[in-house]
Formats: structure tokens, C-alpha cells, sequence
């Protein structure tokens, strides 16, 4: 490993000074790691992976025409990269490279050589670097294919996308993979895919050089998978129309479901600590609270005690109006609710009041996205309204998630751009702040277990960090991380266990939120309501109590 104070030389391979955005902004996040250097820019010729039969003609031009997401866009670096080494790659197909061209690249003394070529390079170059030739590379190892993240999954009604920064090697059937991603399937949308997935990912080269710049061997080495020997091929003209159909298909699915269905959400009432949902026979005996009324919502519950009892504070929204709001509950024992009273209102969307106790004061920090900040909040002293505090951080969050852990305050919560996905954090020695970026931001790219569900607890001896599992289908769930490694420079979890949706009851479609408050875990649930169906129901209700009235 090189000492810290040496440079990290980086060799780029590309086409030339041209790069898509997603690639443009790789290469400005490694520009921005202290010590590290591009050192060299290695031009590769243009050619189309697999072959250019009539038989491919649909796919090749669909993506060189009509296929436009923004994370392709060309972008000239020509007067960024000005003055860096050139060195110009003859076209040699599936051959070695020239002893000569071998031997230039070597003089450059790259430590990693970063491939953007639209063909990954083979044979003795990949052992000229010390950390190897990194290169990204979509779908599940054994799976790979030419075209873009979600071509494949789109094609075969998979919901979830896999995207890669490996390193190759120079052992047959072995790739090292030293960052992946899971993102979901927008199957209504390959070009929301190819974005949601690429531009995101391209931090990725970054966060391994800043690994090793201090000193991580875990990450210089990866983790070797082996896979079968795959050949990329473009698909034929029929099965490119399956892919338009299944995609046109998706598009009028997702309108039918976003004009016709609506997703009622409602809380309920584990009576039992959240610790408890680590088992996998745990008992899920919630006691939901009565159905909210027609277009409204009750989700992402945390609780408080006072001495009234239990407070339930939850966000509250109303489809016809288009409002939301922090509101409290106090559930009683036979389920009948003391009025719902508003505690925080503004004309942005507020949801997930995440609650927390310190030194005797209630604080609550909800999500207000609109707003492009995280604010602290404490319960007033009447029980009746939330106090602003102060400002945590000056940039936006979902469900932003505040614990203290080893001495440290952290801020957890997903990035506006991926919420479902992108996982950021920030610490700070004080409650109040300032709060500080985690050197590997985001720390997590998994739609399966990245965006916070809930209350961080310690059980064991070990944090544990609820997450929702976004990619579950038919509904959402609950991802049980445990935390391995939490620093200002390092984040590891896994994931151990799910919990939800909870089945056999009135909202079983879906789980976000396991809040804990002592013994008490409050959660939410969905279920899916035909919307013209309800309507329906109300209209005929309302008409019975015309005819009541109207009776002598």
C-alpha cells in the first residue's frame, strides 16, 4: 500500500476528451480527493459491443437516436484534462496491446487505471497498475450484458437493477467488486433507470481512493466473485419489440394505478419493544387504529410519554387538498382516539416526526423537504405545538434519523435525488450541531435497506439501524441492519432480518416505520383502495342519510 503522502496517479481510458455526464462527473469526484492525480488520459478506438448484423438494427438505433437520458449527455473535458499525457490505443480487437503502447502506459506510473471504454480492456495491461483496472459494469455477476442498467431487467420484469465498480483481473471467470448498488426497476421508464442508477453511482472511484489513501487493504483488494464466462450480445430485432411492448405496457400501468388506485395509510400499536422484532417468530399482534377518513393518510408514527399518557405524533396528509402536516394522537385502550390536534404546519410536505429524548427534553426533527433543510424541534410545554430549536443541516433529507452512538451525534437520511436509495449520514459532538458529511457519502446506494424506518437501538451490544426495503413486491418493508462499522471515515452494516408487511390484517400491503418508546413499537401499514370504488361508497352513503332525513 502507498504511503499517505504519496500521489494516486489515475489513468483514464475513454474515447477521447468527450465523456457522458455520469462519466464527467466521476471523474470530477476523484478531482476533488486530496492526493490523487489524473495522470494520464488513454484514448481507446470507438466500436459497438457485439455485432452490427440487420438483425440488431432496431436496438442499435433506438439507442443512437430516440434514446436520450440525461446521464448520457456529452460533456467536452477537453479543458479540464488539458496538459495530462495522451496516449493514443491502436485498434488491435481481442489481441494484446503492443509492446510499445505497454510500455508507454507504464511510464505514466498510474496506480489505478479507471476504464470508460465501451469495451473492457484484456490481457497485460490489467496488471500494469498496482490497484488494478477498475471499470463499471451493470447486472448480477454471471448475468452481464451490453446495453444500459435496466435494458435486461426491464425485459424480464426485474424489479430490482444491479450496478458494479469492479476491478478486473487477469484470472479467467473472476471479477473484484469494490462498490454495488441496488437500485429499482422503473419498468415504465429506461431512461429514469439509466439515471436513477448511473449518475448516483458515479461517486463510487472516489470513495475507494479516499479508502485507500488511508491506508484501507480491505478495499484495495475487494471482494473476488467468481462467475461463468459471459458474452455480451445485442438482442435481436423481435426481442428488442418485446422490450418496447413490455415497457409500453409498464408506462399505462403505472397511469392506470397513479389515476385509479390510492394508497391508504394508517398506524398501529406493537405492545411490545422493537428489539423483540429482531426474532424471526416474532409476534406482530398490532392493534390498528380506526381507518383514517376518505383521501387521508396517517403514516410514519413515533411516540412520547407525558403525563397524559401515550403521544403518537405522525404525518397526516389529504389527497384532495394536497396538504400534510405533524399531527398528535393519544390512542386510548378501547381505540378511541382523543382528537387529532396539528402540531407543525407550513405550506411545504411534512412527514416522519422522528422523536427523541435528551436530558429530559423532547425533541422531534420531521422531514420538510420543501423547506431544503433539517430542523431540530422541541414539545412545547403544552403539549400542543412544536418549538424550533435550530438548524441541523442546510440541505434536505428523507426521513432524517438523529442517535446518539460511541460519544458521537448522527444524522441519518436519503438523498432528494434517490430517497429510496442513496444513503447519506453526518455526525456532529454536539446535539445541536454543526453536523459534518461522512467522507464516503453517500455511505449506502440499496434500495433494498438504505432509507431509515425508524428508531436506531442498541441491543446486544450492537446498533441496529431499521430501514425500508423498497424493492419488495407486493409492498414495502422493514430491512434489519445491523451496523459493523460506523465512523466519520467508515460505514459497514448487513442486513439480518425483515419484518412486514403483517399480514392478515386490514393494512398487510405495506410496512415503513418500527418506532420505539419504551415497550411500545408504533408502526404503519397500507392498503391499496380503489379510488372511483370509494367514491362510489361515500356517494350512496350520503344519499341514505338524504333519504333518512327526508322521512316524516
Amino acid at each position: 500500500m502507498a504511503d499517505t503522502e504519496q500521489i494516486l496517479r489515475v489513468g483514464i481510458i475513454g474515447h477521447g476528451y468527450t465523456f457522458p455526464r455520469w462519466q464527467a462527473g466521476s471523474l470530477a469526484h476523484v478531482r476533488t480527493v486530496p492526493g490523487v492525480r489524473i495522470a494520464a488520459l488513454l484514448v481507446v478506438p470507438t466500436k459497438a459491443v457485439g455485432s452490427t448484423s440487420w438483425n440488431t438494427t432496431l436496438y442499435r438505433r433506438y439507442f443512437q437516436g430516440s434514446f436520450k437520458p440525461k446521464a448520457l449527455d456529452p460533456l467536452d473535458l477537453g479543458a479540464d484534462l488539458a496538459g495530462i499525457p495522451v496516449i493514443t490505443i491502436p485498434d488491435v480487437g481481442d489481441g494484446p496491446f503492443p509492446p510499445q503502447i505497454l510500455s508507454d502506459i507504464a511510464a505514466q506510473r498510474c496506480d489505478i487505471l479507471l476504464d470508460f471504454g465501451t469495451n473492457p480492456v484484456k490481457g497485460e495491461i490489467l496488471a500494469l497498475p498496482p490497484h488494478g483496472v477498475w471499470r463499471f459494469l451493470p447486472g448480477i455477476p454471471g448475468q452481464y450484458h451490453s446495453g444500459p442498467a435496466g435494458f435486461r431487467e426491464i425485459l424480464d420484469h426485474t424489479s430490482l437493477t444491479r450496478f458494479a465498480l469492479q476491478r478486473l483481473t487477469t484470472q479467467r471467470n473472476t471479477v473484484t467488486v469494490l462498490r454495488q448498488g441496488w437500485f429499482r426497476t422503473l419498468e415504465h421508464s429506461l431512461e429514469a433507470t439509466v439515471d436513477s442508477v448511473l449518475l448516483p453511482s458515479a461517486c463510487w472511484p472516489a470513495q475507494v481512493l479516499r479508502e485507500l489513501r488511508s491506508r484501507s487493504s480491505e478495499v484495495a483488494v475487494g471482494t473476488d466473485v467468481q462467475v461463468p464466462e459471459i458474452h455480451p450480445r445485442e438482442p435481436g430485432n423481435l426481442e428488442f419489440l418485446k422490450f418496447l411492448w413490455e415497457q409500453h405496457e409498464s408506462r399505462l400501468k403505472w397511469k392506470r394505478q397513479r389515476t385509479d388506485q390510492q394508497a391508504e395509510w394508517n398506524v398501529g400499536i406493537l405492545h411490545q419493544p422493537i428489539a423483540t422484532l429482531l426474532d424471526e417468530d416474532a409476534s406482530l399482534n398490532v392493534r390498528w387504529l380506526p381507518a383514517p377518513a376518505f383521501n387521508n393518510i396517517r403514516e410514519t408514527p413515533f411516540g412520547y410519554m407525558t403525563t397524559d399518557g401515550v403521544n403518537m405524533l405522525y404525518g397526516k396528509f389529504d389527497h384532495a387538498r394536497g396538504k400534510s402536516e405533524i399531527s398528535r394522537l393519544r390512542p386510548k385502550n378501547d381505540n378511541v382516539l382523543k382528537r387529532s390536534r396539528t402540531m407543525l404546519r407550513n405550506e411545504g410536505h411534512l412527514t416522519y416526526p422522528y422523536v427523541l429524548k435528551h436530558q429530559g427534553v423532547v425533541y422531534v426533527v420531521p422531514e420538510s423537504i420543501d423547506d431544503a433543510c433539517v430542523d431540530l424541534y422541541r414539545v412545547g410545554s403544552d403539549n400542543d405545538s412544536l418549538e424550533p430549536v435550530c438548524t441541523l443541516l442546510n440541505e434536505p433529507l428523507h426521513s432524517p434519523t438523529l442517535f446518539q452512538h460511541e460519544g458521537l451525534w448522527w444524522l441519518f437520511g436519503t438523498s432528494p435525488s434517490l430517497p429510496d436509495a442513496a444513503l447519506n449520514s453526518y455526525w456532529s459532538e454536539q446535539l445541536e450541531g454543526p453536523y459534518h458529511p461522512h467522507e464516503q457519502n453517500p455511505v449506502k446506494l440499496d434500495v433494498r435497506s438504505a432509507r431509515p424506518a425508524g428508531t436506531p437501538f442498541v441491543h446486544q451490544g450492537m446498533l441496529w439501524r431499521p430501514a425500508q426495503d423498497r424493492s419488495h413486491v407486493p409492498g414495502d418493508r422493514i430491512a434489519m441492519n445491523r451496523v459493523l462499522d460506523l465512523t466519520p471515515a467508515r460505514f459497514r452494516e448487513e442486513t439480518m432480518h425483515h419484518v412486514g408487511p403483517i399480514g392478515n390484517t386490514l393494512w398487510c400491503e405495506g410496512m415503513r416505520t418500527v418506532a420505539a418508546m419504551g415497550d411500545i413499537t408504533f408502526i404503519d401499514g397500507k392498503r391499496t383502495v380503489d379510488v372511483r370504488e370509494r367514491r362510489k361508497e361515500i356517494h350512496q352513503r350520503a344519499r341514505a342519510k338524504q333519504k333518512h332525513r327526508a322521512r316524516p
